[in-house]
């Protein structure tokens, strides 16, 4: 699990990372609401850390996969739960990943 602090961080992270792509200040806020709703749940907060202790790179990946998903659901006039759906799996798409060293990751 990470902390409030943490959490907060990876709000105020995303719109920076995407601000050159033009996207629209509705869409960027309902995607980054979506975004803060999936990180509430308990076991997101548990995988998540544990990416997050694996390796900041992968998990700052994660949190632009995770907003970037729900963007272009939003795009595609994807209703609550699948924007949900799509955070949550791009929060945790590299959770796997975790399991192997970094040494070979980074080869």
């Amino acid at each position: 699990m990470f902390s409030m602090e943490t959490r907060e961080e990876i709000l105020r992270y995303i719109p920076k990372c995407f601000s050159f792509l033009g996207i629209d200040e509705m869409t960027q806020r309902r995607a980054c609401a979506v975004v803060s709703k999936a990180v509430e749940s308990k076991i997101v907060q548990i995988k998540a850390g544990q990416i997050l202790r694996y390796d900041q790179y992968t998990f700052c990946h994660s949190i632009e996969t995770a907003y970037l998903s729900v963007i272009i659901g939003i795009k595609m006039g994807y209703g609550g739960k699948e924007l949900m759906e799509l955070a949550v799996s791009g929060l945790l798409h590299d959770l796997g990943k975790t399991t192997i060293t970094l040494d070979i990751i980074n080869k």
